[in-house]
């Protein structure tokens, strides 16, 4: 495996619209600025002149995963087993998108495709962004704990926090290889950018860099 840990410097390149990546704590995302600045006058808590909101969407169980495509915000909630669907000024356009999942702990958009994995099932499954399902047993038997997904064009990498692996998929299900990274700390979160994948090690407490040939 080749492998440069990150932490000696260098800036990592984000995740591009064609592999936006969710999990929690995988991808930070900006809301845009609404234009509202100072106090409201109201008695509620002023939006900084940043045009940040700390408060942009809320009312989840376990918020546990999140990507974005334009203007469209996609939330893994872990605990309702639900994907929702938000605008990037916070507005709901349907808090049960996909409903009836298994621990949904990770999600990536490409195009009008959703990959959502599954934790308690060891899946992934495929659904359309206006929430049909296209495949829900798209990759199956997957053992341990499965967190982390990113798509970039038609690959997608799996992290397995209990295993330690970065599993890697076609984005129709076949399986490219299933131990492509091997050996890290409780993998929880992956991104991809070009050929290089940024892991999220939980146990390590670090962020690594492989190619996207291991």
């Amino acid at each position: 495996n080749a492998c440069k840990a990150a932490g000696d410097g260098s800036v990592l390149p984000a995740a591009n619209g064609s592999g936006s990546t969710g999990n929690s704590g995988s991808s930070s995302t900006t809301a845009p600025s609404s234009g509202s600045s100072g106090n409201s006058g109201s008695g509620q808590s002023a939006v900084p002149s940043s045009g940040a909101n700390p408060s942009l969407v809320s009312g989840f169980t376990n918020a546990n995963a999140i990507a974005v495509s334009g203007t469209h915000l996609f939330v893994a909630d872990e605990q309702a087993g639900t994907v929702g669907e938000y605008t990037t000024s916070g507005a709901t356009i349907n808090a049960s998108l996909i409903p009836g999942l298994n621990n949904p702990e990770g999600i990536a958009v490409s195009g009008t495709h959703l990959f959502v994995t599954n934790s308690s099932t060891g899946t992934v499954g495929e659904y359309s962004t206006s929430g049909a399902v296209i495949n829900d047993s798209l990759v199956t038997g997957l053992p341990g704990n499965i967190r982390g997904i990113a798509v970039s064009g038609t690959d997608m990498y799996v992290t397995n926090t209990d295993t330690g692996v970065v599993g890697e998929y076609t984005t129709s299900g076949a399986t490219v290889n299933a131990s492509l990274v091997t050996g890290l700390g409780g993998p929880i979160a992956i991104a991809v950018s070009g050929t290089d994948l940024f892991i999220a090690e939980q146990h390590g407490n670090q962020v690594s860099e492989y190619t996207t040939s291991g």
